[in-house]
This record gives structure tokens, C-alpha cells and sequence, in this order.
């Protein structure tokens, strides 16, 4: 029995969202730690970087669903 090989598309994208995920979880700990998502200045930003993270991993998880099958 032999083991389908995996695309290279598949590969990237799967290590680019991973990395995202890894990555947007460190800085999401960082920045509360530091209570900069409580500032009304930067609360905007805060919002819309973790917004545009969400979409980048949902996007990259729905290509490799496509991919797969």
C-alpha cells in the first residue's frame, strides 16, 4: 500500500498557516500582557490586525480543504 504523495501547494500552505496561527498567538499574548489593546488609540488596530489574522488562517485552512480532496 503506498502513500499518496503530498502536493507542495498543500505543503506551503499548510506551514504558512501554521505560522500565522503560531505567531499571531504570541503577539495577541504580548500585546495583552502589555494592556495595549485597552488603549483607545491602538484598540482600532488591535482589532483589525486580529481580524485580518483570523481571515488569513480561515482562508489558508479552506485552500487546503480544496486542495486535499
Amino acid at each position: 500500500m503506498a502513500c499518496k504523495k503530498r502536493s507542495t501547494l498543500a505543503t506551503a500552505i499548510r506551514l504558512h498557516r501554521n505560522f500565522h496561527f503560531k505567531t499571531g498567538l504570541l503577539l495577541d499574548t504580548g500585546v495583552r500582557l502589555l494592556g495595549v489593546h485597552r488603549c483607545l488609540l491602538t484598540k482600532p488596530f488591535y482589532k483589525a490586525a486580529k481580524l485580518a489574522g483570523y481571515a488569513n488562517v480561515a482562508l489558508a485552512s479552506m485552500a487546503l480543504v480544496v486542495l486535499e480532496d
